[in-house]
């Protein structure tokens, strides 16, 4: 099983490789994902969100770096 670290730091090269399907696979079924506006449960729902994120950092001179995980066991948040 690997780590939460593990899973946050392939997700990200998920997003520079605009890999949507190894982007969702960090996922599991079940999973929540917790926004400022509420959860988003199921990997289905996530889905337009990492299409648009994508999309966004695709873009020519765009870049995108994560300051500060916080990750507590099984849970992490940035």
């Amino acid at each position: 099983m690997a780590s939460t670290k593990n899973v946050i730091n392939d997700h990200l090269k998920g997003l520079g490789e605009r890999a949507l399907q190894g982007m969702l696979s960090d996922y599991a079924p079940g999973a929540v994902r917790f926004r400022p506006n509420g959860p988003l449960p199921g990997v289905d729902v996530s889905r337009p969100l990492f299409q648009a994120m994508i999309a966004e950092f695709g873009k020519p001179g765009a870049t995108f770096s994560m300051k500060q995980p916080f990750i507590e066991g099984d849970y992490a948040s940035s």
